[in-house]
């Protein structure tokens, strides 16, 4: 039994690769079933079971090689390749794999980091990084938002960076106006408020009631206090002032998202609620909720 060297999918006559038409339709099965929910080794079974011929005589399919065309970004297109799925359906299929804890290459820890902060600016929704895109890493969305511009590490890094040396320069662009409101007691709690005084007033207080009533009634109370970002900026701002050099820890202790714009620019929103976004250093606020 020969080996095969030409990607599953493909044929090629005088250096110049064209899609193999029965090939190309099994390609596309392993994209649909797989993000409908197939598991790599299901897929295999089927399609060994199906007698589907993978090169020559060898229609045996492992989850081995199911992954290895569930990661290849060539069947999206490119200069050496024409495109057999779109580029929604491998990202689809990678974030599945992602999800799951796909074989992947080992993040670094200021990847790690961004990954679990970085969200999209159209739809709020996580931003994922795949490593081995088209020869270079990239940075999209999954629910397919586009941006103006293609992120990749050194872009991205760059951005980052340069949010991060203004603030250094200047810590004070993170000062936060106060915005704190006093409590406001809502109908439920102003009810609850009421039944602990008619309770009180009573000749026999019946103790395990009231007490349950009045730790209620606390309870509420502390779910309708708003919570004021703005405590975090003086402490914000003495941390920045006293460091020097912008690296993992400091990143991970002052910064709540890294946000990528459909205008091809990022923002930084700090653990103050303040907003910092890139294009001409703009400063605007954001509430501890916002996207």
């Amino acid at each position: 039994m020969s080996s095969r060297w030409v990607l599953y999918g493909y044929i090629k006559r005088e250096n110049q690769f064209y899609i193999n038409i029965s090939e190309s339709e099994i390609v596309r099965k392993i994209f649909s079933l797989y993000i409908n929910g197939s598991a790599l080794k299901k897929i295999a079974e089927i399609l060994t079971e199906q007698e589907v011929v993978y090169y020559e005589d060898k229609k045996q399919w492992n989850k081995n090689m199911i992954a290895r065309i569930i990661e290849n970004p060539h069947y999206v297109g490119d200069e050496k390749y024409p495109s057999i799925i779109d580029e929604e359906t491998f990202k689809s299929a990678y974030s599945r794999k992602n999800d799951l804890g796909g074989k992947r290459e080992k993040d670094t820890d200021e990847i790690s980091f961004i990954k679990s902060v970085i969200i999209c600016g159209t739809c709020g929704e996580k931003v994922y990084r795949y490593g081995r895109y088209n020869r270079r890493e990239k940075w999209f969305c999954n629910n397919n938002c586009k941006t103006r511009e293609y992120f990749d590490d050194c872009l991205l890094f760059k951005k980052i960076s340069k949010i991060m040396e203004s603030v250094i320069s200047d810590p004070y662009v993170i000062e936060l106006a106060d915005n704190s409101k006093n409590f406001e007691p809502d109908l439920e709690c102003n009810r609850m408020i009421n039944d602990i005084r008619f309770m009180f007033e009573q000749p026999q207080i019946q103790f395990s009631r009231s007490r349950k009533a009045v730790l209620d009634c606390v309870n509420k109370k502390f779910e309708l206090c708003p919570f004021n970002d703005a405590l975090y900026t003086q402490p914000l701002i003495d941390c920045i002032s006293t460091n020097e050099e912008v690296d993992l820890k400091f990143m991970s202790l002052i910064i709540r998202k890294i946000i990528i714009n459909a205008d091809g620019f990022i923002t930084i929103e700090f653990v103050n609620g303040k907003r910092i976004k890139e294009r001409n250093i703009d400063y605007e606020y954001s509430s501890t909720n916002g996207n």
